[in-house]
C-alpha cells in the first residue's frame, strides 16, 4: 500500500496530516523482464519540514531570530517607469540618418606600385619588391597537407595531374585576400 496525499490549495494543510491509502497496483509498471531490480524512488520526509513551521499565532521573541532582507526585486524594478494611462504612451517616431561613408573605399593593389628607376639592379643583388611580391603569405599546416594528399589521390584516379604545395598555398592566399576585401567592402 502506498500513501497518497490529496492535492490541497491551502498552505495550512502541512499542519494537519491528511493522508489516504490506495492500492499500489494502479502505480505498478509491469516489466517485460521478470525479477528486474529497479532502484527505488527517492523518499522525502515532509513531517520534519512541517515540524519546523510555526503557526502565525505563535509569538516569537524578536531577539531569537534573524531578519533577512532580499533587495533583488527592489534593484530589479529600479528605474522602471510604468505609464499611468494608455494615452500617455509615447508615439514611435523615426528620422533618416545619412549612412556614414567609409574613409577608404579603394586600396591600390601592390602589383601596380613599382620603382620607376631606369637603373637595373646589379648582378648578385635581389630586387626587394620582386621578392616581396613572390613570397606567399600562407603556409600549409598538417591538415592542409593531408587534404592535399587526399585531393591528389582523387585526381590521380580521375586521370588528372596533381596539385603541388606552392599552387595550393597561392590559391588559398588569393581566396583569403578576396574574402578579406569582400568583408571590408560589405
Amino acid at each position: 500500500m502506498k500513501r497518497h496525499r490529496p492535492v490541497s490549495s491551502s498552505d495550512s494543510s502541512d499542519e494537519s496530516p491528511s493522508t489516504s491509502f490506495t492500492s499500489g497496483s494502479m502505480y505498478r509498471i509491469k516489466s517485460k523482464i521478470p525479477n528486474e531490480h529497479k532502484k527505488p524512488a527517492e523518499v522525502f520526509r515532509k513531517d520534519l519540514i512541517s515540524a519546523m513551521k510555526l503557526p502565525d499565532s505563535h509569538h516569537i521573541n524578536p531577539d531569537s531570530y534573524y531578519l533577512f532582507a532580499d533587495t533583488w526585486k527592489e534593484e530589479w524594478e529600479k528605474g522602471v517607469q510604468v505609464p499611468a494611462s494608455p494615452d500617455t504612451v509615447p508615439q514611435p517616431s523615426l528620422r533618416i540618418i545619412a549612412e556614414k561613408v567609409k574613409d577608404v573605399l579603394f586600396i591600390r593593389p601592390r602589383k601596380y606600385i613599382h620603382c620607376s628607376s631606369p637603373d637595373t639592379t646589379e648582378p648578385g643583388y635581389i630586387n626587394i619588391m620582386e621578392l616581396a611580391a613572390s613570397v606567399c603569405r600562407y603556409d600549409l599546416d598538417d591538415m592542409d597537407i593531408f587534404w592535399l594528399q587526399e585531393l591528389n589521390e582523387d585526381l590521380a584516379e580521375m586521370g588528372c595531374g596533381p596539385v603541388d604545395e606552392n599552387l595550393m598555398e597561392k590559391t588559398v592566399e588569393v581566396l583569403e585576400r578576396h574574402c578579406h576585401e569582400n568583408m571590408n567592402h560589405a
